[in-house]
């Protein structure tokens, strides 16, 4: 058998290097440009409806996380969510029986309501006298689950409801088992991008965010291929009927990931200072074509 040879175009080495990712400037999210004014209606409208504090329509816990949302990534949209003191005595009540259920069942929840408040009204959460031995509880508390990565969410929360209380002296090894359950929660939403997977892979990555503000900035927490599929689930919730709370839950959360700082205080709860003249990465290096010789 002969085998004859066949010609072929010169090889240039430039087609076998990676393309670098297409750079746009601006936010990879930016609420401003993607919630339109008559999703704001929609949302605040939600909350408005909110506020009916009694025992038929429990809403005080709704309410606080939805206008703390609002309150941190469009402040000049709260004006209209005020309270009038029947109402706010009625969310420290709810927050004192959540203080002494917390204590018995030995599993923290005031300070998810507590940093919503926090960030709402800092001066309505200052007036909110929290028992100290409960805070004495709840830092131990907080100190014994610190190591477990998928616990980081009491830690954040109370990073902002009680900044005073956390430690923020993580051991190298408390942040490497962190980052590596991140990781594993963005690979699972990528080969499976479910709301859940999102879900879990965002809460994952704004604990880091607010836990450590200082070092995230070099770990390259977000993936350039996460924005876009994380997009395209707040059009699935565009489509649905109740569609404010996971319209305004998701871009919140977008919102602190494209932070370009989180700055926490207990003057202020917590709030987002945007890099608006950033350059985004918005997609992955493309691999070159493989050639068949």
């Amino acid at each position: 058998m002969t085998i004859q040879a066949t010609e072929s175009e010169p090889i240039n080495i430039k087609d076998l290097m990676l393309s670098e990712p297409q750079v746009t400037e601006g936010l990879p999210f930016d609420p401003k440009n993607e919630i339109s004014e008559e999703e704001w209606q929609g949302i605040i409208t939600h909350i408005e409806e909110l506020k009916v504090f009694d025992d038929l329509h429990n809403n005080w816990k709704m309410f606080l996380i939805m206008a703390g949302d609002v309150k941190l990534i469009d402040p000049t949209r709260v004006s209209t969510l005020e309270l009038d003191e029947e109402q706010w005595q009625r969310i420290y009540a709810e927050l004192k029986a959540l203080e002494e259920r917390d204590s018995i069942q030995m599993n923290p929840s005031l300070p998810k309501e507590l940093s919503s408040l926090r960030i709402f009204s800092p001066a309505r959460a200052a007036q909110y006298p929290v028992n100290p031995k409960y805070k004495s509880w709840l830092k131990e508390s907080l100190t014994k689950r610190r190591p477990y990565p998928t616990t980081y969410t009491d830690l954040a929360d109370a990073a902002v409801a009680f900044p005073e209380l956390i430690d923020y002296s993580f051991s190298p090894r408390d942040i490497r088992l962190k980052r590596n359950y991140v990781n594993r929660t963005l690979e699972l939403y990528q080969q499976v991008p479910t709301e859940s997977t999102l879900d879990e892979s965002l809460k994952r990555m704004v604990e880091l965010k607010i836990l450590f503000p200082d070092q995230v900035g070099d770990w390259n927490l977000v993936p350039p291929w996460f924005w876009d599929l994380a997009k395209k689930q707040l059009d699935i919730y565009r489509k649905r009927d109740f569609k404010d709370f996971p319209i305004l839950d998701l871009a919140t959360q977008l919102t602190i990931l494209a932070a370009g700082k989180v700055e926490i205080s207990e003057d202020f709860g917590m709030r987002l200072v945007m890099a608006s003249d950033s350059k985004i990465a918005t997609s992955e290096p493309a691999m070159p074509d493989i050639r068949k010789f």
